[in-house]
């Protein structure tokens, strides 16, 4: 046979050769798993393998990766040869090094301690809640609160302020330079009435005809004052004569009325109050948690010193964010203070460099993250009742009232008791049937176009401009 020529050689030696090298990769690559599953077997115990082929089925790749992670020690010291060498120092003193391998964190030892939870599908129900509180918000309030959030301290949400303040003031009816929102609940705005009103030994007299004059005297205890309760049956109203007699018996620094008493709807007149307390040196609190923009309310007229309420009743607007607003009288009081506020969060002398306005004759310095989101919605609720004015809220309100004791066919309601009755001849002031109020409502459905203010409810005060929309505003 006739040799092979020197080409074919080449080319049987070329593939041998090539075959050879994946041969020797191939097995490089199966020694370098092998002793990887080594390692892995020997360091991390069984559970967390187990844990990690969890996290592998149910398709968490990262999960499962950092389920085998753990930290790991090693304190083997190095043998006698390999510390044999020494080295001088200075005075001809020998040091033997020990080198020890201590505890050292790689990617592989970062590991979550603490196991994914598992939770339900966040999918909340359409509810129609007619409870005392909170009630459902207005459309545009909650689209007002998925508008885009600007910071705390941008120009734009300090102007935001000032609106929020304008209207507050138009609907609490006062000319009160420090009306502001609180970042909190209702409560959150009581606490904060209480805390800088009262002193360590200051006398409070707080009406009790319901749940929330019990917490009014509560909140009292725990800032040092010494409150005294008045009490009346729940539901129950206290006459004017009433509590002139306790302020002259205890002489308080301090008075306290809830105006709607949220746990039973009654609502407490002020007529003649200020002027008593006035006489004998208190500060006149009134809780409006409940009434503010649903009933009539009039802090400059009433002579109202401070005053909290809260949004999410009578103005649609969800909890987190409440009203507060203090006369020169509570200012006076606050500002001469021996004590500081025992309320960090909630001392209005801090917060008023924040909040307080370009009036207060300094620039604005950071105490607090406003709840942007929820000053939003607070802003866009005032905003409605701008539009809708406060004699329309009231009166809605109170047709409402009516309606409801129709519908429970109640044949007596006292009228200091349920909020406040519209003079009318189809309907006598004290004695509300259901067939006298069904045909009532009926007469007066269209009471509020043709008459926009018919004498019965009346603004002591102007509402404020309208404003830019700021859901064109905020980009």
């Amino acid at each position: 046979m006739d040799p092979q020529p020197k080409s074919a050689k080449s080319e049987t030696f070329q593939k041998k050769l090539f075959i050879s090298l994946l041969l020797q990769v191939f097995f490089g690559l199966c020694l370098g798993v092998l002793s990887s599953l080594q390692s892995a077997v020997l360091c991390h115990p069984p559970s967390a393998m187990l844990a990690s082929k969890n996290l592998a089925a149910r398709g968490l790749r990262g999960q499962a990766a950092a389920g085998l992670r753990r930290m790991s020690t090693d304190n083997r010291s190095m043998s006698s040869s390999a510390n044999r060498d020494t080295t001088v120092y200075g005075q001809g003193t020998s040091t033997t090094f020990t080198v020890e391998k201590k505890s050292h964190l790689t990617m592989r030892d970062i590991g979550e301690k603490i196991p994914i939870p598992t939770v339900h599908k966040f999918s909340p129900p359409p509810r129609l809640l007619c409870g005392p509180g909170p009630g459902n918000a207005h459309p545009r309030v909650h689209a007002a609160m998925s508008l885009p959030q600007v910071g705390h301290l941008d120009p734009y949400f300090l102007e935001l302020m000032e609106d929020i303040k304008a209207l507050l003031r138009y609907t609490y009816q006062t000319k009160n330079e420090f009306t502001v929102p609180v970042s909190g609940t209702g409560s959150a705005a009581m606490e904060a009435c209480v805390a800088n009103m009262v002193e360590p030994g200051d006398k409070i007299l707080v009406g009790v005809n319901g749940y929330f004059g019990h917490r009014m005297i509560n909140m009292a205890k725990r800032y040092g004052g010494e409150p005294i309760a008045i009490n009346k049956p729940w539901g129950q109203v206290f006459t004017y004569e009433e509590i002139k007699a306790a302020i002259e018996k205890h002489q308080p620094k301090i008075v306290g009325l809830i105006h709607a008493e949220t746990s039973t709807g009654a609502c407490q007149p002020f007529d003649g109050v200020a002027e008593v307390c006035r006489k004998h040196g208190a500060i006149l609190i009134a809780d409006c948690v409940t009434s503010i923009s649903g009933v009539p309310l009039y802090i400059d007229e009433w002579g109202i010193d401070a005053s909290y309420a809260g949004t999410q009743k009578a103005l649609s607007c969800p909890p987190g964010v409440s009203p507060l607003t203090f006369g020169p009288r509570a200012m006076e009081k606050l500002m001469s203070r021996k004590t500081d506020v025992a309320n960090w969060y909630l001392d209005m002398k801090m917060i008023a460099s924040y909040i307080g306005g370009a009036g207060g004759g300094g620039p604005r310095s950071y105490h607090h993250t406003a709840p942007i989101s929820m000053c939003y919605a607070m802003r866009e609720a005032l905003e409605l009742v701008r539009e809708e004015v406060l004699f329309y809220t009231f009166f809605s309100t109170r047709i409402f009232t009516l309606f409801l004791c129709a519908r429970r066919e109640l044949e007596f309601v006292r009228e200091d008791v349920l909020f406040f009755t519209f003079p009318s001849p189809a309907l006598p002031r004290n004695h509300l049937d259901g067939a006298n109020v069904l045909a009532w409502l009926r007469a007066c459905e269209s009471l509020p176009r043709r008459y926009p203010c018919a004498g019965l409810v009346t603004e002591k005060l102007p509402r404020p401009s309208g404003r830019q929309k700021f859901s064109k505003v905020v980009m």
